[in-house]
């Protein structure tokens, strides 16, 4: 069995492929070139030095590709070695991946989503972000604490979340939006809170963005409002969400922050003020004929417009629609009341400041829209849909048990 030479101060170091040859003189007239490589020794005898050095390629053939082999330390020789036999039949590059990520996961924070969320909110607080921005935060995050407010950061999956968002009953637009807020959790989570492995994408990071389509807008018609107001009746916070989106154009999300101290009925104005405006811009929104006679109706005005969350309107929308064989496109109230409110005032600059939306948006978008029978939406139409030429129908309406109020549906719950 080939032994590595004892030391031998004639002994020459050749580097080849990455290895060091030991060549030397053996004592008897000949020369040895010996090489300890992956725990296996490999020498030969010549009787010159020139033919020892001419064995090392063959030498190198025996052990395959050496090209990427390094020269190891006789320290790091023997570390190579043992760990070999206390792997057995492992791999040695999946045992130090596994050593390495388990040491890096073993010093990151097990947090739970709810707990990490506290800590989020906080944050955001601290940094004095808008409060129109912190609302939605909080919107999107409620969402997905219902479900996973127990499960520890690091435990969470993407296909398990992807499921989640996607099974919801809302628009693509909706799920993208709520998707991102979770990127920008986790990803806070990785880089802030010590949740989650840096340099690795989070759960939120591997949902696909659903492409969405430009689509025709979803505008209603006058007598279509009339419809959903009289089927919506019985239920004070969805006839109202409907109503006010119809006749206001604000968006829900506004909506749902908006207070009773914002409606300004005298001045027939309704203010959103730029901390719950999603552009955090303060505007006025006119209260027409139609709404300001929906709104007197409510006998107590204090506390949220809205009582309950938007998920439960939505909800409640949906059984109401599904119930009646209707159907109330996203965003139609604020895509209908802006299409409207054009061809009523030929003012494309003064509905953009109303709208909180730019006046190259609404003049590519609004003007001369037509309802899905062929009508073009004119002044006449928007007179109807304002209440101008539908009061009676509004006192109609509640003459026949019609408008609720708070007191007659309290303990209703959508």
């Amino acid at each position: 069995m080939p032994r590595k030479p004892a030391h031998n101060p004639h002994v020459e170091i050749v580097k080849k492929g990455g290895i060091e040859w030991r060549v030397y003189p053996d004592g008897r007239g000949n020369w040895k070139v010996y090489a300890r490589v992956g725990g296996k020794e490999y020498m030969a005898n010549r009787k010159t030095k020139e033919g020892v050095e001419e064995a090392i390629p063959k030498l190198m053939a025996k052990m395959g590709d050496t090209s990427q082999r390094l020269t190891l330390s006789l320290k790091e020789a023997r570390d190579y070695q043992e760990a070999m036999k206390l792997l057995g039949n492992l791999d040695l590059l999946d045992a130090v991946r596994h050593y390495v990520d388990h040491k890096k996961r073993g010093s990151l924070r097990r947090v739970t989503f709810a707990a990490a969320a506290i800590e989020f909110k906080a944050a955001k607080q601290t940094a004095k972000v808008s409060r129109a921005y912190t609302a939605s935060i909080e919107f999107h995050l409620n969402f997905w604490e219902k479900k996973f407010g127990e499960r520890i950061i690091e435990d969470l999956k993407s296909s398990e979340l992807a499921k989640y968002l996607h099974r919801q009953e809302v628009s693509d637009r909706s799920k993208n939006n709520c998707r991102g807020v979770l990127v920008i959790f986790l990803n806070w989570c990785k880089n802030k809170g010590g949740m989650l492995p840096k340099n690795e994408p989070t759960a939120a990071d591997e949902i696909e963005v659903i492409k969405t389509v430009e689509t025709r807008l979803s505008v209603l018609s006058p007598e279509e409002l009339d419809t959903f107001l009289l089927a919506t009746k019985g239920n004070a916070n969805v006839y109202r969400f409907c109503a006010m989106s119809a006749l206001t154009g604000i968006r829900a999300a506004e909506l749902d922050r908006l207070t009773w101290a914002d409606v300004q009925l005298q001045a027939d104005l309704i203010e959103v003020p730029a901390a719950k405006a999603k552009t955090a811009a303060r505007r006025l929104v006119p209260v027409n004929p139609r709404l300001k006679t929906i709104l007197e109706a409510v006998k107590e005005k204090t506390g949220p417009i809205l009582n309950v969350q938007l998920v439960t309107i939505y909800k409640s929308l949906r059984r109401i629609c599904a119930k009646a064989k209707l159907k109330w496109p996203s965003n139609a109230g604020r895509h209908s009341w802006i299409s409207y409110r054009v061809a009523a005032t030929g003012d494309v600059a003064r509905v953009a400041l109303e709208a909180g939306n730019s006046p190259a948006k609404i003049f590519s978008n609004y003007r001369s829209v037509k309802l899905p029978d062929g009508r073009l939406i004119t002044q006449d139409l928007a007179r109807e849909w304002f209440g101008e030429k539908s009061l009676a129908k509004e006192g109609e309406l509640r003459g026949s048990a019609g408008i609720p109020d708070d007191s007659e549906v309290s303990g209703n719950s959508p």
